[in-house]
């Protein structure tokens, strides 16, 4: 975990050796339960049942990547490519498997913190790779491939995202 978060220019490491990402959060106006903390939203103490995860999956309109990150645009790795006036990523040959190469996949600068929420779909993705339903070498173009998730909870919230 600490060579890992240490690639990050605002993961700080406390004097336990862990770290811990709140005050990252609240700098950055992130840290909150409800709708108006995007997809940042979390249960801040065990007894807050203020929010319920997955709901919006059942609203009429889904949350605008802007309204979900609540970050910079050039922190944001954009899936709706017309608001961000970008093309999609293209699947590098030579894709490497952690957070450097997925953050230059993204086109996305390192002191994004966009990877507190992007781990959902690199794990999904290296678990999908290790499983062998990625080909080697990824292919060029996007696929659509439909993932069900048994079991989940929170994780509805970050549908989106992925």
């Amino acid at each position: 975990m600490q060579a890992i978060a240490r690639q990050f220019p605002w993961a700080q490491q406390q004097s336990d050796g862990t770290f811990s990402f709140v005050t990252l959060k609240g700098s950055k106006n992130l840290l909150g339960t409800g709708t108006k903390f995007g997809w940042w939203t979390e249960e801040l103490c065990c007894n807050d049942r203020s929010y319920t995860w997955g709901f919006r999956l059942l609203e009429d309109q889904h949350i605008c990547e802007r309204g979900g990150w609540k970050l910079p645009d050039n922190h944001i790795p954009w899936l709706d490519f017309g608001l961000s006036s970008t093309v999609p990523p293209k699947a590098s040959t030579q894709f490497e498997q952690n957070w450097k190469g997925y953050y230059a996949w993204w086109r996305l600068p390192i002191d994004s913190p966009a990877t507190l929420l992007l781990h959902w779909p690199l794990t999904t993705f290296r678990l999908l790779s290790l499983l062998r339903f990625v080909p080697s070498p990824p292919p060029t173009e996007r696929h659509q491939l439909t993932v069900y998730l048994l079991g989940v909870e929170k994780e509805p919230d970050f549908v989106p995202i992925q």
